[in-house]
């Protein structure tokens, strides 16, 4: 059975997104220093709910993330990419 799950993460300011063998990364804000939950996730949609750690904050903070315009930007089949993911996870590195 293939894994279901994805995994968001960030290097500095860019945001990783990975599920399977595919790694997609795009720019995210200034001062993201990680993602710390996911609120909501919805695959069909390519859209993410999570809470971000940003330096100078105390408090993480809730983002959204619509992760449909950087598919379209990287040529990348919405429906065959996203259709396969269930979950999805933080992971801190």
């Amino acid at each position: 059975m293939m894994d279901s799950t994805a995994y968001l993460s960030n290097n500095g300011r860019y945001i990783v997104f990975e599920f399977r063998d595919k790694r997609i990364m795009f720019l995210g804000p200034l001062g993201l220093e990680k993602f710390v939950s996911v609120n909501d996730f919805e695959p069909s949609i390519g859209y993410m709910a999570v809470m971000a750690k940003y330096a100078g904050r105390s408090e993480p903070v809730e983002e959204y993330i619509d992760l449909l315009s950087t598919l379209d930007e990287l040529c990348i089949n919405r429906k065959k990419f996203l259709n396969p993911i269930k979950h999805l996870k933080v992971k801190n590195v």
